[in-house]
């Protein structure tokens, strides 16, 4: 019986080791007015807007801190969602657009 209790004691750090980290978790702040959306974050309703930061990567090593500086700003108002992200790429050059034109006509 002592060596039962005593396995399960020895093995309760390595089972508390295991458990998923915490979820992250970020706020939306209220705007009164409208956002203007034009590509930029620098008027009043962004800069005051909370930063989500500490995103983690998927690839090449998930879970990783993200190898890129990403902050989000999320806001709302009676009508509308919000959300403002920067982004960062150190070889910018290498980002591609990707269009696709729909050449054709659907007819139900």
């Amino acid at each position: 019986m002592k060596v039962i209790i005593g396995l399960r004691w020895l093995c309760r750090p390595a089972a508390l080791l295991a458990q998923a980290p915490p979820t992250p978790q970020g706020a939306a702040g209220r705007t009164a007015a409208p956002r203007r959306i034009d590509g930029r974050l620098d008027d009043a309703g962004w800069t005051t807007a909370k930063v989500i930061e500490g995103f983690k990567q998927r690839e090449p090593d998930e879970r990783l801190d993200a190898s890129e500086a990403t902050s989000v700003r999320v806001l709302y108002d009676d009508a509308n969602l919000y959300i403002g992200a920067e982004l960062t790429d150190s070889d910018a050059a290498a980002i591609r657009s990707l269009v696709l034109k729909a050449t054709y006509s659907v007819h139900w």
